[in-house]
């Protein structure tokens, strides 16, 4: 409030010992008058300025004022009286009743200074104050994070002068501290009222940290009225510890006023802290910048399920199919329906991993069939679909309220809960083909090759190892895995039957059966060739099984360490060893052999997939143990167990290719995207480089540069 001059009243009337008038007060130019002694016009009044019954400031009446004569002296007299606008700013630790006056009184006789209107209240001139120290609007997160700047470092010239904590000048106090991953320290606490929402201050735990805070307020029960709650952000090079204790921040005019640290003092978890926030939000009130500070404090740290009432832009969302990736990061398909706000990014947080959307993924796509349930929205269904990689360390074990967040331009966001429904495992619960829903082109797409491993591991990652129904140890052995197909179940052991009879020299025989398929005929079978053939002959007889017999291959280090054997015959499911191949075979088994030998396989499906015209697949093939194992340590894994020579033809020792000494009556036809998978691993593994020249046959001199050629691969 500002009050005119009035004529001053120089002599005393009523025989009164004093006179005297307020001129103005005003939060900006204080509060200025004059008071003369009639008595002694030179000796100067005390005055005090109230707020209410509550004395806040003194000074002295003994300014200047041309305007005021002694009718005593007959002559000017330093008579004029200013409280300077800092002490208006300590009205604010004056807010008991918001309503009281404020008031100038002569200190020795409580005479009350009069003036030329009401007088202002102490709400009145905090407003004013507030509304004066407040800086410039800042709307979007990083415009407020540049106040903050400014803030801080005006609290670096606040440091450097001398910061007591007075009792009578403590504002409150901070029970609970939490640093988020952003570098800020958020605080909730309570404080007196009537302060300004942002303001520069100081720090002090052991030193001086000059920092830049900003609160917003609440209502709190517990507290007297003229208090309330805060939740705080601080801005400092500070962090708290577990062990922060004595903790001081020094705020307002020359580090006037203070909070200080409860005893005991909380430290938690940015996490823990917005859960504690969004108990309290509904009752948050104040000016300045509280929507942005809340935005600050939702968006990085808070995966809070949003409430959509609370949403004054109303957006909507649903999740429709996630497939999880392990090692990758997730396929996301959903919707989003915004009027109001621009989408920015996409978040998705499963239990502690947080990925966002890959920009060179994400797409949105027309969902007209939200129109049903948004009438009139024919535009905003045009772009309401999205489909994109979140990358991140997805795992299985780690899965806990997954979340997906919605950041809008100017920073707010809002969070929705996802249904455990929507969620399928590569590897488990979800086959590659799966993924072609969310990306029709995935084999063109830019993280296809990362998309390819991570299959391939999630493929590998779900195979259990072999189960041994029976083992007999053996150095020599030929392994077979069992066909799926009934009949040809039964070929495999007649011709097995017959080659005992006929040719003999078989040491060792193991079978690899799988769990799903003629489990029960398997066992028979093995059975009756064990008591059988394999007593006659004196053949070492065994038998695992596995869930999967396109698992053989990948497996096959798990049979050969359970067998012991040091040089082994393979035959994957459906292959047919021809006459010849039975002697090859056989040979490649003798003691002393050590190439690594395949046998070509000849079926017209293999024609595509074939890395020679021999028809080389790791599919049939002999090799010893050692540089095998060693050969699998580095070897890529493909989907469905087999991918051309699945690398084994690239070996460091030069192979042996028996041309059309196997066959196969089994249907080996990839889909599109395990082709794309395989050629891709199979790229990037960099075995389709480097061929070595195969050989026809075994040579005692082929023999002797074998043995040189695997001494050199030991070393």
């Amino acid at each position: 409030m500002t009050s005119p001059m009035v004529s001053t009243e120089l002599e005393p009337r009523g025989g009164a010992l004093y006179s005297g008038f307020v001129d103005v007060i005003d939060s900006q130019k204080g509060a200025r008058g004059w008071a003369l002694n009639h008595v002694d016009p030179l000796d100067p009044i005390r005055l005090v300025l109230c707020a209410g019954e509550q004395a806040v400031a003194e000074t002295l009446a003994n300014g200047h004022r041309s305007d005021i004569i002694s009718a005593k002296l007959g002559r000017a007299v330093p008579a004029g009286f200013a409280f300077e606008a800092e002490t208006m700013q300590i009205l604010s630790t004056f807010m008991d009743d918001p309503n009281e006056p404020i008031t100038i009184r002569i200190a020795e006789t409580g005479h009350l200074l009069a003036s030329s209107g009401r007088a202002p209240t102490v709400g009145e001139i905090v407003a004013q104050l507030r509304l004066q120290a407040a800086p410039e609007p800042r709307d979007s997160v990083a415009d407020f994070e540049f106040l903050l700047d400014e803030l801080r470092a005006s609290g670096a010239t606040l440091a450097e002068g001398q910061l007591r904590a007075q009792p009578e000048n403590l504002q409150g106090y901070i029970e609970t501290l939490a640093a988020d991953t952003s570098g800020h320290v958020w605080f909730i606490g309570w404080m007196k009222r009537g302060h300004v929402q942002e303001f520069s201050a100081v720090v002090v735990e052991r030193r001086k940290y000059p920092a830049a805070v900003a609160v917003m307020c609440y209502e709190r029960d517990d507290l007297p009225a003229d208090f309330c709650g805060v939740v705080g952000l601080i801005s400092s090079p500070w962090r708290p510890s577990s062990a922060t204790a004595e903790l001081h921040l020094f705020f307002g005019l020359g580090g006037r006023f203070h909070l200080r640290a409860h005893a005991p003092l909380r430290v938690i978890t940015s996490g823990e802290l917005v859960g504690e926030y969004e108990a309290v939000r509904e009752r948050c009130f104040g000016e300045g910048r509280t929507v942005v500070l809340q935005r600050m404090l939702t968006t990085v740290e808070n995966w809070l399920p949003t409430r959509v009432a609370a949403q004054w832009f109303a957006t909507e969302c649903s999740i429709g199919s996630i497939l999880l990736v392990p090692g990758l990061g997730c396929l996301v398909e959903g919707w989003v329906m915004s009027p109001m706000k621009r989408i920015e990014s996409l978040r998705l947080r499963v239990g502690a991993s947080v990925m966002s959307a890959d920009p060179e993924s994400l797409y949105w796509k027309p969902r007209p069939d939200l129109l049903a349930t948004f009438p009139g929205s024919e535009r905003m269904v045009e772009r309401a679909g999205f489909v994109g990689l979140f990358s991140g360390d997805a795992e299985p074990e780690d899965f806990a309220d997954p979340v997906l967040k919605v950041i809008f331009q100017g920073g707010s966001s809002a969070n929705w809960p996802i249904a455990a429904t929507a969620f399928r495992r590569l590897g488990h619960s979800a086959r590659v083909e799966d993924a072609l829903p969310f990306f029709p082109a995935l084999q063109d797409e830019l993280f296809f090759p990362r998309f390819a491993e991570a299959a391939i591991r999630a493929e590998r990652a779900a195979m259990n190892p072999p189960v041994v129904l029976s083992v007999t140890r053996s150095r020599r052995v030929m392994v077979f895995v069992l066909p799926e197909d009934r009949c040809d179940l039964f070929l495999l052991f007649e011709e097995l039957t017959q080659q005992c009879r006929i040719a003999g020299g078989i040491e060792s025989v193991a079978f690899v059966a799988a769990s799903r398929s003629n489990r029960s005929d398997a066992l028979w079978l093995f059975r009756e060739f064990q008591v059988g053939p394999g007593a006659t002959h004196g053949i070492a007889c065994s038998l695992l099984v596995i869930e999967d017999t396109a698992q053989a291959f990948a497996l096959l280090p798990d049979v050969l360490r359970e067998l012991g054997a040091n040089r082994f015959f393979f035959a994957g499911a459906g292959v047919f060893l021809r006459e010849a191949g039975w002697a090859r075979a056989r040979q490649a088994l003798t003691q002393g052999s050590i190439d690594l030998v395949f046998f070509g396989v000849e079926a017209a499906v293999y024609e595509e997939q074939d890395l020679t015209e021999a028809g080389v697949t790791a599919r049939c093939f002999a090799w010893s143990t050692g540089p095998f194992m060693r050969w699998t340590m580095n070897a890529p894994s493909f989907m469905g167990g087999f991918y051309r020579d699945n690398g084994l033809f690239q070996s460091r020792l030069a192979p042996i290719v028996h041309q059309g000494t196997a066959s196969t009556t089994r249907t080996l036809l990839s889909t599109r995207v395990q082709e794309a998978v395989n050629s891709t691993v199979y790229a990037l593994s960099g075995q389709n480089r480097g061929l070595p020249q195969a050989r026809k046959a075994a040579t005692p001199a082929s023999l002797a540069e074998g043995t040189s050629q695997l001494q050199q691969a030991v070393a």
